[in-house]
């Protein structure tokens, strides 16, 4: 989906394009942190997960009918020159490296939250619904901050968010009510924010034949930093415990961060995206 909206939205558009197609996360994470907390309080867990395989078969059956291409790229333009390919390898492995750093302290922070939460003894109710409430600030936000994006550029989003991981895990350290796990689920709705503006800034830096591949290899790289902070806190939470694991790896966002300011960057020919 990423690759096809790439490819079909215009340059002064495209943030907020993504932003739309970003909403669905929060929407996401909005009818499951409503919805599965009470089915596994109502149901166990192995018939929760039953329903959701369930309803998983919908994405593909509705993109089989529904996901039109109008644009196509000849096998010449997908080649491109050896010039073109090594600068394009260049400018993304930064900008890959940037949001690895940065979904790690997204995976960490979901992960802190909940067995934080379990900790503390909240109901599966209230831990998922802090998930709810994350979702519905990344509704508005995905496409507020992507319409910002299409105006005062996308490094400057991208910053902001990779930073918004690091205050998430410093205060996920000191959280104990239910309203501090909110702030911190708030500020992981930020984070997010990459996922959506992210592919926006692929498609604007490399030629629209090379579009498809750049931003499946970033979505890669979101995954590839998720999995890094689960398997993270699996392991740094019995070695050093709780609190020290956070603070070891807030400055993951802040390296993200970095990465994208020093980032140089410009529009391929005939684009005046940023």
């Amino acid at each position: 989906t990423g690759a096809i909206t790439g490819r079909e939205a215009g340059p002064k558009e495209r943030g907020k394009v993504f932003g739309l197609l970003g909403m669905t996360i929060g929407l996401g994470a909005l009818a499951g942190g409503l919805s599965i907390g009470p089915m596994v309080d109502a149901w166990g867990y192995r018939r929760m997960f039953t329903v959701m395989a369930a309803f998983l078969l919908i994405i593909p059956l509705a993109a089989l009918v529904m996901v039109r291409e109008t644009s196509s790229v000849s096998e010449k333009a997908v080649q491109g020159p050896v010039k073109q390919r090594g600068r394009f390898e260049k400018v993304l492995f930064l900008l890959f490296a940037a949001q690895i750093f940065g979904m790690i302290a997204n995976g960490l922070g979901n992960m802190a939250r909940s067995i934080s939460m379990s900790g503390l003894s909240f109901t599966n109710t209230a831990i998922t619904t802090t998930a709810a409430v994350s979702g519905l600030i990344a509704i508005p936000l995905a496409l507020f901050l992507g319409w910002l994006s299409d105006k005062l550029g996308r490094k400057l989003i991208l910053i902001i968010s990779h930073a918004a991981g690091t205050l998430c895990l410093v205060l996920l350290v000191i959280s104990f009510r239910l309203w501090h796990f909110w702030i911190a689920a708030s500020l992981l709705s930020i984070v997010v924010v990459s996922m959506s503006v992210g592919p926006a800034f692929v498609a604007d830096i490399v030629k629209k034949e090379s579009v498809g591949t750049g931003i499946a290899l970033f979505q890669g790289a979101q995954w590839l930093g998720i999995i890094a902070g689960f398997v993270y806190s699996g392991y740094a939470f019995k070695a050093m415990g709780f609190s020290s694991s956070l603070f070891a790896a807030s400055g993951t966002g802040i390296i993200a961060a970095l990465l994208i300011l020093f980032l140089r960057t410009s529009p391929p020919a005939g684009d005046s995206g940023r």
